[in-house]
């Protein structure tokens, strides 16, 4: 399942986290397995949003229109939001207030 597979990669990412912790502080930090451990990673991120792109398409073939539209607009309120909290975080909202735009 979908929440099983995430759990996984999770868990993956993770332990690839600590064993990348543990090359950097190595007295001779081999760059070649630092290196390969990063695309590691990045290959788990994409499985991971890969995954949950296929599980929102998969979800959207079996609504209505009416449905359709209603996330879409969920969709949109999510990004709004998620980009207003991000802007925060960076206080680039300041940044656009002081600047005028």
């Amino acid at each position: 399942s979908h929440e099983r597979e995430m759990i996984r990669n999770k868990a993956d990412l993770q332990l690839a986290m600590v064993d990348l912790d543990e090359l950097l502080m190595a007295d001779d930090t081999d760059m070649s397995a630092v290196e390969e451990k990063i695309m590691s990673m990045a290959e788990i991120k994409a499985e991971m949003a890969f995954s949950g792109i296929k599980t929102m398409v998969d979800a959207k073939s079996v609504l209505t229109e009416e449905q359709k539209m209603k996330l879409k607009k969920l969709i949109k309120e999510h990004e709004k939001s998620y980009i207003g909290a991000k802007a925060k975080k960076t206080g680039s909202e300041d940044k656009h207030k002081m600047y005028g735009k």
